[in-house]
């Protein structure tokens, strides 16, 4: 596959995954903890450097640097997808803020204000939604393991095909 339709490719993915996430928060009312908020990032980066790609980058090898950043970031994704599980399965603690404010300071009203809060972030250890019996950072780990590895193939098959 020819590097710039790869790029569009991955704009795509990353755009659509965008849509949906924001599509079950704002349709389905899935509130996003913080880690599903950190999780988007991949995607918004990615998106953003395969437009300049798709844009700027006429060259070959800058095209395939481009894409093997994309694949570097998205399995950075993946990784932090896969923190994401192990923090839903009770593996280990959330070292990102997650489960709301501290209580140990609040008075008994402050505390009932802060539960009837509309806005306060969901735990992260309490996936608000599950697709197909998967939480949504399941989903998530697998669409960025494949972005990764096909990224990382294709810029890599074309590095391949640089050098005699």
């Amino acid at each position: 596959m020819p590097l710039t339709a790869t790029a569009a490719a991955v704009l795509a993915a990353s755009l659509a995954t965008l849509g949906m996430a924001l599509m079950s928060e704002h349709l389905f009312g899935w509130r996003p903890c913080v880690l599903c908020l950190y999780q988007r990032l991949p995607y918004a980066v990615a998106a953003l450097l395969t437009l300049a790609q798709l844009v700027l980058f006429e060259g070959e090898a800058a095209q395939r640097r481009v894409l093997a950043i994309c694949s570097m970031i998205f399995a950075a994704g993946a990784a932090l997808a896969f923190y994401h599980i192990g923090v839903i399965q009770h593996w280990w603690p959330s070292a990102a803020g997650c489960g709301g404010i501290p209580v140990g300071d609040l008075t008994p009203a402050e505390l009932r204000a802060a539960l009837d809060s509309a806005t306060a972030a969901p735990a992260c250890d309490q996936p608000e939604g599950l697709l197909l019996g998967m939480p949504l950072a399941g989903w998530n780990m697998l669409v960025s393991a494949i972005l990764a590895f096909g990224c990382g193939w294709v810029a890599w098959q074309a590095g391949r095909r640089e050098t005699p």
